[in-house]
């Protein structure tokens, strides 16, 4: 699955809303897969895929093979935000 570019989406309890520890996630798993699979590499870093959805920036991690988790990340550096800008349609 991971040589054909497949990406899964496993919600990861410490991202929930008003019940985890990490930077929420407020998407459901299914709109969640679909930013994923639309994201970009971070570069240089696989295991990083970054997204601009619905006016907020998300970050998901390989957390093994081709599975990840997501998150809102209000902190992605600039740099990773113009990438962003330049693959919106």
């Amino acid at each position: 699955k991971e040589c054909l570019g497949i990406r899964i989406y496993e919600e990861n309890p410490k991202h929930k809303v008003n019940y985890g520890w990490g930077s929420p996630m407020d998407l459901d798993e299914e709109k969640a897969q679909h930013v994923l699979d639309a994201a970009i590499y971070v570069p240089g870093n696989s295991g990083h895929l970054i997204n601009y959805y619905n006016g907020k920036y998300y970050s998901f991690r390989r957390h093994h093979e081709n599975c990840f988790h997501g998150y809102i990340d209000e902190g992605l550096p600039e740099r990773l935000r113009k990438l962003l800008t330049k693959v919106e349609n």
